[in-house]
């Protein structure tokens, strides 16, 4: 889903970056292959989503081991996007978070359901960004020195 979104905004050249290539699997041999070969071609990667990875006989492959792989082997710096997966040791995110986007649905639950608004009438909405988050040790790993000139706001080890 997040990879349709993503296409699209470079298609629409919205992006403030170059966009090289999208992978969208939950095989996870396929996708070490594609980090791999990619992390040669790219500056950095986006991993909006890593949850779900099977094997070869379609187990399910714990995101813990999906970590792990990833920043043993991955040398380039990343973004994702929830802070939990900042906590596990991926380099930074803007943490998208359960709580923000349950409080924002919350909102507009309250306009539908007390100030009897049309569902219809409702415009759009995202849900508040929360902090910039880096984690230090991956930064460190990665040989990008944090300063206060960036903007981060929480910090991990």
């Amino acid at each position: 889903m997040y990879h349709k979104a993503i296409e699209h905004l470079a298609r629409k050249e919205k992006l403030p970056l170059e966009l090289v290539e999208t992978v969208a699997t939950n095989d996870f041999e396929t996708w070490k292959s594609k980090a791999i070969d990619l992390q040669e071609k790219v500056d950095a990667f986006f991993l909006p989503h890593y949850a779900g990875m099977t094997d070869q006989n379609g187990d399910y492959v714990p995101n813990d081991v999906v970590v792990n792989w990833y920043l043993q082997n991955i040398k380039i710096p990343e973004a994702v996007l929830q802070r939990e997966h900042v906590n596990l040791g991926l380099l930074c995110g803007a943490d998208d978070s359960g709580y923000n986007q349950g409080y924002t649905a919350a909102v507009m639950a309250n306009e539908i359901l007390l100030h009897q608004v049309s569902p219809a009438e409702l415009a759009p909405r995202t849900t508040n960004r929360g902090a910039l988050t880096v984690n230090r040790t991956r930064a460190k790993s990665l040989g990008i020195v944090l300063d206060g000139t960036m903007g981060i706001e929480e910090y991990v080890d």
